[in-house]
């Protein structure tokens, strides 16, 4: 975006997916990306999801932005926090604008957190991590809750003083990203080592 907005990215990775399911058919294969890589992981589970397409092993967001709708954010963002956010929800809304090009927000393949219950009951277990201090701490606890209510597995965990997706700076937040890094890998082993069993 914007030269190849919305649902261009999608489409590029349901096309990955696709390639990597022929190329590799017995691969355990988990789907993850942090920020906006967040939002179009979560979008690819989703789409899996409708189209009974055999789903990854599990699914992880690294501070995902997975509400892209301004009224929705608004709504859901406590109100002693909007003064702080105010700027970053200006910002997000003109970003939001160039990747959607004029397809609606509220489309849950633009804003996975927004999506059906009935839907993201298809979706393999999930792993979200997020500052507790930055605007899309909102998105990961919308999307934690929306997981429960399906009844999908998930783990949910906000680290406290750390920026928007600390993980990529180590040297300044070690501890955070090594908490971090160490709990999504525990995640992901677990749920690699759950399906070779169901394999054996």
């Amino acid at each position: 975006a914007p030269d190849r907005p919305f649902p261009a990215g999608l489409n590029d990775a349901l096309t990955s997916w696709h390639w990597v399911a022929q190329k590799y058919p017995n691969a355990l294969v988990a789907v993850g990306g942090d920020s906006s890589g967040g939002n179009l992981a979560f979008a690819l589970l989703l789409r899996l999801a409708e189209l009974d397409l055999p789903r990854p092993v599990a699914g992880f967001g690294l501070s995902p932005w997975l509400l892209l709708h301004s009224a929705e954010i608004e709504e859901r963002t406590p109100e002693a926090l909007k003064p702080k956010f105010a700027r970053w929800h200006r910002n997000a809304s003109w970003a939001a604008d160039l990747y959607r090009g004029g397809h609606p927000s509220d489309d849950p393949f633009v804003s996975p957190a927004l999506a059906s219950v009935e839907l993201v009951a298809k979706l393999p277990p999930v792993l979200i991590h997020a500052s507790a201090d930055e605007p899309l701490a909102v998105d990961a606890k919308e999307m934690a809750s929306l997981c429960e209510q399906a009844g999908v597995a998930v783990e949910l965990k906000l680290f406290d003083g750390v920026p928007h997706v600390f993980q990529g700076f180590p040297l300044l937040f070690p501890k955070s990203t090594r908490d971090s890094l160490h709990l999504l890998t525990l995640f992901l082993e677990r749920h690699w080592n759950d399906q070779q069993l169901l394999q054996v």
